[in-house]
C-alpha cells in the first residue's frame, strides 16, 4: 500500500498532511500509531476530501472505482488530483474506462 508511505514521506518534509481513512478500521489505528492525530491530521475519507487541496488517490485500482463518485464530487475548483493505477496487460475492460474517465475530467 502506497498511501501510508507516501503520507509520512511527505510529513518528514515538512508538507501539512492530512489523512482520510475509515474510522473503526485497522488503517485508522494505523494512521495514529503512525502520528496522525484524529480530528487534527486524520479524518473520515470525506472529510478529508472536503478539507485537502491536493488530494492523493492511492488506493487499489478496485477501491479508486468504488470510491470514485465520492471523491468527484469533491474535485472542486483550486483542488488537484494525484492519482496511479496499475494497468497491466490483464487489466479489465472495467479499470480501462475507469481510467479514461478520470482522464477526460481531469483534461
Amino acid at each position: 500500500m502506497q498511501g501510508p508511505g507516501q503520507a509520512l514521506n511527505q510529513k518528514d518534509n515538512g508538507i501539512n498532511v492530512i489523512v482520510g481513512q475509515r474510522k473503526n478500521s485497522k488503517t485508522w489505528d494505523k494512521a495514529v500509531r503512525d502520528g496522525f492525530v484524529p480530528g487534527e491530521t486524520l479524518f473520515e475519507i470525506e472529510e478529508a476530501l472536503e478539507k485537502g487541496t491536493i488530494i492523493c488517490y492511492l488506493l487499489s485500482d478496485a477501491a479508486q472505482i468504488a470510491l470514485w463518485p465520492t471523491v468527484k464530487k469533491h474535485l472542486t475548483p483550486g483542488k488537484a488530483l494525484y492519482f496511479l493505477m496499475a494497468l497491466a496487460s490483464r487489466s479489465t475492460n472495467k479499470q480501462v474506462s475507469f481510467l479514461q474517465k478520470m482522464w477526460m475530467y481531469s483534461s
